[in-house]
């Protein structure tokens, strides 16, 4: 006689993200490159324990000095110690690629899922429109967008939106093909 396994709806997504998790586990690649990422984040949330210098306030009798006790990795031609700078730049980093990751998907699944709602002209102009954005090389168009609009966290932010909101669009616009009308 055969035992027919029936698997719960809610057993499911369990499974799946177990069998997620022991690829994932599988790949010695994948392994050390998630350490290496963990590594970094942990760094960059808790550099304020990690230094007790100031990255910004500078020490001009402490100009360029090389690796001691007291200045790890040395002081900059200003005199602030560049370990610390490196650790609050961690910070920084951190900060603008998870807002930049947050606005460009957010404005990509918006505008994807707009054309796919709406279709017909809307969708053809808005692809087209994206698709060109696409053509541009991705440090030219984030050149250009710093270059028109300065500089700043939020200048960054904007400029890397630009160049991954197609990405998010065309995964959630659909293929180019959804719109063509059935042969016969």
């Amino acid at each position: 006689m055969t035992t027919v396994h029936t698997a719960r709806a809610a057993d499911a997504p369990a499974s799946r993200n177990a069998r997620a998790w022991r690829t994932l586990r599988s790949s010695r690649t994948a392994v050390v490159g998630l350490a290496i990422v963990a590594v970094h984040v942990v760094i960059a949330l808790l550099a304020p324990l990690l230094t007790s210098y100031d990255p910004i306030a500078g020490d001009a009798s402490s100009a360029l000095l090389g690796p001691s006790g007291a200045h790890w990795a040395g002081t900059d031609q200003y005199g602030r110690d560049v370990l610390a700078r490196v650790l609050y730049g961690g910070r920084y980093a951190l900060g603008v690629s998870v807002a930049a990751t947050v606005v460009s998907v957010a404005l990509g699944t918006v505008a994807g899922c707009a054309a796919a709602l709406r279709g017909g002209w809307f969708d053809d102009l808005l692809g087209r429109v994206l698709d060109a954005v696409l053509a541009v090389p991705a440090v030219l168009a984030l050149l250009v967008v710093v270059t028109a609009l300065g500089t700043g966290p939020a200048v960054i932010v904007l400029a890397v939106a630009v160049v991954f909101v197609p990405r998010w669009y065309g995964s959630c616009a659909g293929p180019p093909w959804r719109s063509c009308p059935p042969t016969t």
